[in-house]
């Protein structure tokens, strides 16, 4: 099939800009470093100058081609802190001015170790919003989420949270679900510690590397998780407390249209520009093979409106022609699931055409949703 197309729809609102590639902690489950994919090895561990600008270049040039169009920027790593908050500083100043009216805003991921008063301050002055990574109380957390020394995180990320959320920053936590945790006890955790936006991650494996990474894992312990988590978050029925994948489903239960691409498979809304201004998809298809993350693309000779040259898993992902997998046709959850995120699905032997290695477990969950929805309505 011939993917081949141009990105003249405007569908690109985000670029996750992947300021620093190396981190100060080394999860166990980091789909960057843990997985089949190492060409961070072979990058620079900070984006350049250069390049930076030269991401600008691209994203102003895109903006400009359509009236009206925005575009919010994402710092990511890697830990993006481990750069100075004065070279931060520069970035949105120089985003600020380059992209004008057409800069939707500015947000950052962080693992929040490393949040100190001048980080504050440079978030604060462009108005960041920031999201921070951890996945629940100490004994949970500290499973995964460990430094270069196999020391935990927990104290390091609570310290961090605090400041951000003291400083009126209102940080937004995004959770990787352990499916031996409990979902309603993590969830809890997090409201104690003030957060009001959170988000749970399923884990990042393929049809390769699930057996490894999860064969001991009881059946359905992912969907427990999910279902009673939802629980708790449906059972506070508190408008101001967001959990974006539960709202998410609930958005597509009710006939909407999915906007992350956690679930329902939708087409895209951003890009990810590697430290070397290499263009991707979604980085996340770093868990899957080397290789499979990459265009062949770069900001250095290519606009975000030029496919040209970029290989074919690439032009069907941004155009929305992975399609559903075979074996998901037919299924009462198909436009639902979407057969899952697509990472997830991705085999060796079949490519992406596979249900996603959490197949049974969203199913499970989605039923246990629709069950509730059904004796609310009753």
């Amino acid at each position: 099939m011939n993917y081949s197309r141009k990105l003249s729809s405007g569908r690109v609102r985000r670029l996750v800009i992947k300021t620093v590639e190396r981190c100060n902690l080394n999860c166990t489950y980091c789909y960057m470093y843990h997985h089949a994919d190492q060409s961070y090895l072979h990058r620079p561990p900070v984006m350049s100058e250069q390049i930076f600008d030269c991401v600008l270049d691209r994203a102003a040039e895109y903006c400009q081609s359509r009236p009206g169009h925005t575009m919010a920027l994402h710092f990511h790593g890697g830990e993006p802190m481990l750069m100075r908050p004065e070279q931060f500083d520069g970035m949105a100043r120089r985003a600020t001015q380059r992209l004008g009216e057409h800069l939707e805003g500015f947000s950052l991921q962080t693992n929040a170790t490393l949040v100190n008063s001048k980080w504050i301050a440079v978030l604060q002055r462009h108005h960041v919003a920031v999201s921070v990574s951890m996945d629940g109380p100490a004994e949970v957390h500290d499973r995964s989420r460990v430094d270069h020394f196999r020391q935990g995180s927990y104290e390091r990320v609570v310290d961090g949270l605090k400041h951000l959320t003291e400083s009126g920053l209102a940080p937004k936590v995004l959770c990787v679900i352990d499916p031996s945790a409990s979902g309603s006890q993590v969830y809890r955790h997090l409201r104690s510690l003030g957060v009001r936006v959170m988000n749970f991650l399923l884990p990042d494996a393929t049809h390769d590397s699930w057996p490894a990474l999860y064969r001991e894992v009881k059946s359905l312990a992912l969907s427990e998780f999910l279902s009673s988590a939802f629980d708790a978050w449906y059972t506070e029925d508190n408008p101001d407390i967001h959990v974006i994948l539960f709202e998410e489903l609930l958005r597509t239960l009710a006939g909407g249209v999915p906007i992350t691409d956690a679930i329902g498979s939708p087409i895209p809304d951003y890009l990810v520009i590697d430290t070397d201004g290499s263009i991707q998809s979604n980085d996340v298809f770093k868990v899957c093979d080397e290789g499979v993350a990459e265009s062949g693309l770069t900001v250095l000779n290519r606009g975000f409106d030029d496919d040209h040259g970029a290989n074919e898993t690439f032009q069907a992902l941004i155009s929305g022609q992975m399609g559903l997998p075979t074996a998901c046709k037919g299924c009462p959850e198909e436009k639902i699931c979407g057969g899952g995120y697509l990472p997830h699905r991705y085999s060796r032997a079949n490519g992406f055409n596979n249900p996603s290695v959490w197949c049974a477990d969203l199913l499970a969950w989605i039923g246990h949703v629709r069950d509730i929805m059904k004796q609310d309505a009753a």
